[in-house]
């Protein structure tokens, strides 16, 4: 069995109306969390990062959907997409280094070195543990 045009018209349409209620729902959902935090903004150098990995959500939505509609279009929007991507891995990566190095309102760098000093044998997750040899810390 075959799809002619008007079937293929038709999967067409219906495939954007259901990606772009999704689209919808995950936008209002992450943009009421964004506006939650802004609202209740207490603590600026964690809260700028977190408002920046919730917005992954929108971003990702809203390119989707658009490739979704304009296929021709869809490998400028994902390196778009994956250049946002880099962004939020750096604010990830940030946010977790202030989750651990954070104290009295400033980043303390030395408190994660402190730890990595104590910690002078590094090894491996399981299973390569049973292959490779422990590792030290270069200082």
């Amino acid at each position: 069995m075959t799809c002619d045009a008007i079937c293929q018209e038709r999967l067409f349409y219906s495939n954007v109306v259901i990606s772009g209620i999704f689209m919808l729902c995950a936008l209002a959902i992450s943009l009421n969390q964004v506006f939650k935090h802004l609202k209740h903004f207490t603590n600026e150098f964690f809260q700028e990062r977190i408002v920046a990995i919730i917005l992954m959500v929108p971003f990702y939505a809203l390119t989707s959907f658009l490739s979704n509609i304009w296929m021709d279009w869809s490998a400028y929007l994902v390196v778009i997409r994956d250049i946002y991507e880099a962004f939020f891995i750096y604010h990830f990566f940030t946010l977790l280094l202030a989750y651990l190095a954070y104290e009295n309102n400033e980043l303390r760098l030395g408190r994660v070195y402190q730890f990595l000093e104590h910690k002078t044998l590094l090894y491996h997750l399981f299973p390569f543990d049973k292959v490779l040899p422990p590792y030290r810390i270069q200082e």
